[in-house]
């Protein structure tokens, strides 16, 4: 838990390779014959409860500790997930005389539903949006095929909305008993948690948690702060760095979902953040469909912003120009970008998705866990639903019998 400040209750004990030495010759980053690269980064750690505007000023001491170290007069900085919202923060508090670059991958800055719709207390679920999420987090070992292979078939079998549909109405009954029990007091007090609610979210969340967080005034201060002067200037901010020659760059994921506890279901992600948030504004097919046949791009831009497989439209982002999109990338799992990374972040002067073919707007995760271009050859559904016909639902069935007497047959040699 927080205090009502928003501050950790309890000590929080670190992994000393977690702490940065701000005393640290920071030169040995460098690389001979290549300089300072994306290979080799200055990595940051944080408590993730605490508000990104706290930590900012850790962001500020570590790149005046750089700089002071180096010689440098600028850096770049990449921002994944709440990072990004960090790297707002310190711009907000700080300016951005100190930046040369800004990558944000996967994107915290403009919220997620997992976040504002619970905060809201809109909380629901179905069989379809379970089925697109599970396998995303669902390792390859026999007990995860089977788990996966049962909800298949309850789902096949039209079951499994049945089960959602009963766990919404057990939630619905409880679910102002939990918020004023626990819920409010333990999660309302993150202030990450709070930068993490949609803009058009937060005085519908203010209104449900508040009353039963028993914070104090200087807590929602600092989350009114976030929300006013970070959140509710991304756009801004960003137009600022291009004004004042900052490179910088989006990096949103898409092929997977939103987790499957809000009201909107099914709705584009990386498992964990909605395309549309990272994106600034992506058009987005729900999860296992299309935007549909014969879709016309929203803004005539003289750019073709449409994907391969017709799922994002890119044309309606703040940023079209600037934004790459990568399909059937986990939030978690940044490895495979670091090609795309060194293109961005490396490059003397500001690129955009059409200036070298190997990184063009819409890439996609392959089977070697290599990025390539979308294309109508290469592209995978690999993690939504898609719809069955009768042969397809029997052998889920068998595959899930097979899967069962494996199961057994493990279990009774142990």
């Amino acid at each position: 838990m927080c205090d009502e400040n928003g501050n950790p209750a309890l000590p929080v004990t670190y992994n000393p390779k977690d702490v940065i030495d701000l005393n640290q010759d920071f030169t040995k980053y460098y690389v001979p014959g290549v300089g300072y690269t994306t290979d080799k980064k200055i990595t940051m750690t944080y408590d993730w409860r605490i508000s990104p505007v706290t930590i900012a000023e850790d962001l500020h001491d570590l790149i005046e500790a750089v700089c002071a170290s180096t010689g440098a007069e600028k850096v770049k900085l990449m921002g994944f997930s709440m990072g990004s919202s960090i790297v707002n923060s310190y711009v907000a508090l700080y300016g951005d005389d100190r930046l040369d670059t800004v990558l944000y991958i996967a994107g915290a800055y403009n919220g997620l539903n997992g976040a504002g719709e619970p905060f809201s207390g809109r909380i629901s679920t179905s069989g379809k949006s379970i089925v697109n999420f599970l396998p995303a987090y669902m390792g390859d070992d026999l007990n995860s095929r089977l788990i996966t292979a049962l909800v298949d078939v309850l789902y096949d079998l039209g079951i499994a909305d049945g089960v959602a549909d009963l766990a919404v109405k057990i939630v619905d009954t409880n679910l102002d008993y939990a918020y004023k029990n626990g819920l409010a007091k333990l999660f309302g007090r993150w202030g990450a948690l709070w930068a993490f609610v949609p803009y058009d979210q937060y005085e519908d969340a203010k209104a449900k948690m508040l009353p039963n967080a028993d914070v104090s005034d200087e807590f929602i201060e600092l989350i009114d702060y976030y929300h006013n002067n970070v959140q509710g200037k991304n756009e801004e901010r960003i137009n600022n760095f291009l004004e004042n020659g900052i490179k910088f760059g989006i990096i949103a994921k898409y092929g997977y979902t939103t987790p499957p506890v809000v009201e909107d279901l099914d709705v584009n992600g990386d498992g964990v953040i909605e395309t549309v948030y990272e994106s600034f504004g992506a058009t987005c097919a729900k999860a296992g469909e299309t935007l549909g046949e014969g879709y016309v791009q929203a803004v005539q831009d003289g750019h073709n912003h449409v994907s391969a497989d017709n799922i994002i439209d890119a044309s309606t982002c703040k940023f079209p120009e600037y934004t790459w999109f990568v399909k059937n990338l986990q939030h978690s799992s940044n490895s495979p970008l670091k090609d795309l990374e060194r293109f961005i972040v490396m490059s003397d002067e500001q690129v955009d998705v059409f200036s070298n073919a190997d990184f063009p707007q819409f890439m996609i995760l392959t089977g070697d866990e290599t990025l390539a271009p979308l294309t109508a050859e290469n592209n995978v559904n690999a993690h939504t639903a898609q719809k069955k016909g009768f042969i397809d639902k029997v052998k889920g069935i068998f595959n899930l019998f097979k899967l069962l007497f494996s199961w057994i047959k493990d279990a009774l040699s142990k």
